[in-house]
């Protein structure tokens, strides 16, 4: 066993003769020049059609169904319509698309209607009628966003006239 307090006389270099840890690894980055091959990437199993290997999407455009109650009566056509601008809080004339972009095989859909750009569809650029109708359509909704202010002015309240605390006055004071 040592005597007690020896390790303290001692120089440092003695008791830690071994390299640090990062001369360590410099040392071992020198000694062999070609990494370690990386483990291989995980299988992307989503981009095949079922699940399968190898196996392809078959892509296509499909007409969407419409589920709103108040459109059934009408055909599902692709057509020029009046549509809301948010950007410039306007009517604006625009290319309403139906179709939706789905695999053929197993019926994942990648597209719906709204990323589909109007060039992508069968149906585009539709009837010069058609589109004159529409054009028509978006001043006359135009117009009728124009009237609504006047033909329903807003209710205002009153202007405070009296005292406004918000405590009651008592009386005793």
């Amino acid at each position: 066993m040592p005597r007690r307090l020896e390790r303290h006389a001692r120089d440092k270099g003695v008791w830690d003769s071994a390299p640090s840890r990062s001369a360590e690894l410099q040392q071992a980055a020198r000694a062999d020049p070609d990494p370690a091959k990386r483990s291989p990437a995980r299988k992307d199993t989503r981009s095949w059609c079922k699940g399968k290997a190898g196996r392809e999407h078959v892509l296509h455009l499909v007409l969407v169904p419409d589920r709103l109650s108040w459109r059934a009566g009408k055909a599902q056509v692709c057509e020029w319509a009046s549509a809301w601008g948010i950007d410039g809080q306007e009517y604006r004339l625009g290319w309403a698309c139906r179709h939706r972009e789905e695999c053929a095989a197993c019926g994942r859909i990648f597209r719906e209607h709204y990323d589909l750009k109007g060039e992508e569809c069968p149906a585009y650029p539709g009837d010069p009628g058609q589109r004159a109708e529409a054009q028509a359509e978006v001043g006359r909704d135009q117009e009728q966003r124009a009237s609504w202010p006047a033909a329903a002015p807003r209710w205002r309240r009153p202007v405070i006239t009296g005292p406004q605390g918000y405590r009651r006055r008592r009386e005793g004071n």
